[in-house]
C-alpha cells in the first residue's frame, strides 16, 4: 500500500497536515480536516490534496501567496474531491454483488472512455446517452481537466522516462495519448480491471509522447567515452 505521509487521524476523523520551513525561520503548518471517518476515502482525498500542495507550498515559501490563501485553496481541493467521491458512491450504490451489475458499470466506464477518445474531451453528450454512461463521462472529464491529474500524469511520465520537462503541446499530447490508451485498455478482453487499464495506458503513452530529441540525447554516445582510433606501428 502506498504510504500517506500527510494523513493523520484525530479521534474518528481523518486529517491532512503538512509542515515546511520558509527561507526564514517561520514554519508553515497547514492542517485540514478531510471530513470523513472512512480510510479509503481519506486516502483518496489525501493523495489528491498532497499532489496539489507541492505547488502551493512552493508559492508560500517564496512569499508569493499567504499561508491563509494556500489553506483556502487546499480546503477547496478537499471539498471538490469529497464531492467526486460521493458521486462515485452514488454510481455504485445499487451494486447488488450480481456479476451482471458489475458488467453494467464496467460497460458504462468503457463507453465513457471510448466516447471521450473518439468525440473529444469536451464533446456534446448525446441526449440518448444512458444516465450511467453520462455520469461516467462527466466525472472522467472533470478529472482529466483538473490540475491534480495534470501533475499526476507529468509525475508518472517523469518517473517512467526520466524526462522532467514537457512543453505545453507535449503535455496535451500526453493527455490525449493517455485517453486513447485508456479507451483501448477498457475495450480489451479484460476491461473490467481498472488496474490493468492503467498499466496498459502507461505502456502505450510513454513511447509515443517522449520527444524524439530526448531519445536522441539518451542514445547518442558520449564522445569522451569513445576509444581513440590508433594508426601506425605499435
Amino acid at each position: 500500500m502506498i504510504t500517506q505521509p500527510y494523513l493523520f487521524k484525530r479521534g474518528d476523523v481523518y486529517q491532512w497536515r503538512r509542515k515546511t520551513r520558509r527561507f526564514s525561520t517561520k514554519i508553515v503548518d497547514i492542517k485540514l480536516s478531510l471530513g470523513t471517518t472512512d480510510r479509503l476515502s481519506a486516502c483518496i482525498s489525501s493523495r489528491k490534496v498532497s499532489a496539489e500542495s507541492d505547488f502551493i507550498m512552493e508559492q508560500i515559501i517564496q512569499n508569493r501567496i499567504t499561508d491563509e490563501v494556500g489553506r483556502q485553496y487546499l480546503a477547496h481541493v478537499i471539498k471538490t474531491e469529497r464531492a467526486k467521491i460521493e458521486e462515485l458512491r452514488l454510481l455504485s450504490r445499487v451494486d447488488s454483488l450480481d456479476p451482471e451489475d458489475d458488467t453494467r458499470h464496467d460497460d458504462a466506464a468503457q463507453a465513457a472512455w471510448v466516447a471521450i477518445h473518439e468525440k473529444g474531451l469536451d464533446h456534446r453528450i448525446a441526449a440518448d446517452t444512458p444516465e450511467l454512461t453520462r455520469d461516467n463521462i462527466e466525472i472522467t472529464r472533470a478529472d482529466l481537466h483538473s490540475e491534480a491529474r495534470r501533475r499526476i500524469l507529468k509525475r508518472d511520465f517523469r518517473d517512467l522516462t526520466g524526462v522532467d520537462w514537457l512543453s505545453a503541446l507535449e503535455e496535451l499530447t500526453l493527455r490525449d495519448l493517455y485517453i486513447r490508451a485508456k479507451a483501448e485498455a477498457w475495450s480489451g478482453p479484460h476491461h473490467s480491471s481498472e488496474q490493468h487499464s492503467d498499466r496498459a495506458a502507461q505502456s502505450e503513452v510513454v513511447p509515443q509522447v517522449l520527444p524524439a530529441k530526448h531519445c536522441e540525447e539518451k542514445e547518442r554516445p558520449d564522445p569522451r567515452l569513445e576509444q581513440p582510433h590508433l594508426t601506425g606501428p605499435f
